[in-house]
């Protein structure tokens, strides 16, 4: 399964490795992308996070991961939203939109690739009890399958890009799916035959001579 890592969008600077007080000001379903592992597709899930650390000119410095959109325990999902709901298990029927702008204690590592660092979440857990967290600018909800422009402009480009890979594929599968099959064609009717004319009625009997007539 290849795991993506999130860079900081809009600046170099990176929030450093270690737990952080972040808040989820991200919430992207990114629609279906083939897992190379699986050979499967899955929905991507995108989340953001404003960080306490800010950069050079005094913006909150943020942390990007994207994850399978699955509700499995052991998913990853599901771990960031228990550390959002603060170690209770979500209600049923939980609207995850009400996630944004909830903070938790989020776990930063930074990896290398070539010439350039990114920084991952590696985990999340509940604020603990008493801890403030910490209020967001804006906070952006997005799912492709209802698109919206205006959500679309506002997601770090990262997150633009994986959308558009999703719509690209939308196209690229009705393109080479097969035509669907003809219709049957309609029975035709039984041929209609006329009905064969009465045979004529019989003449009369001719009329009997009387015998007995003289001559």
């Amino acid at each position: 399964m290849p795991r993506y890592f999130a860079k900081s969008e809009g600046s170099f600077e990176l929030p450093t490795e270690g737990s952080h007080v972040a808040t989820l000001t991200t919430l992207a379903f990114l629609g279906q992308h083939l897992n190379s592992f699986s050979n499967k597709y899955q929905e991507l899930v995108g989340l953001a996070w404003e960080t306490d650390e800010t950069d050079s000119e005094g913006r909150p410095l943020i942390v990007l991961e994207t994850m399978n959109f699955s509700m499995f325990e052991r998913s990853k999902l599901y771990g960031r939203i228990l550390a959002l709901t603060g170690g209770k298990e979500p209600a049923p029927g939980l609207d995850l939109a009400t996630l944004l702008g909830k903070s938790a204690i989020v776990t930063v590592s930074h990896s290398s690739k070539g010439d350039r660092t990114y920084a991952n979440v590696n985990a999340a857990s509940p604020l603990p009890r008493g801890m403030a967290g910490i209020m967001p600018r804006a906070v952006v909800y997005f799912d492709l399958a209802e698109f919206d422009a205006a959500a679309y402009s506002s997601l770090p480009k990262r997150f633009q890009k994986l959308a558009d890979d999703a719509l690209g594929q939308q196209v690229t599968q009705a393109q080479a799916a097969p035509p669907p099959p003809p219709r049957p064609a309609a029975p035709m009717a039984p041929p209609s035959y006329a009905r064969p004319a009465a045979p004529p009625a019989p003449p009369p009997p001719a009329a009997d001579f009387d015998d007995d007539m003289p001559f």
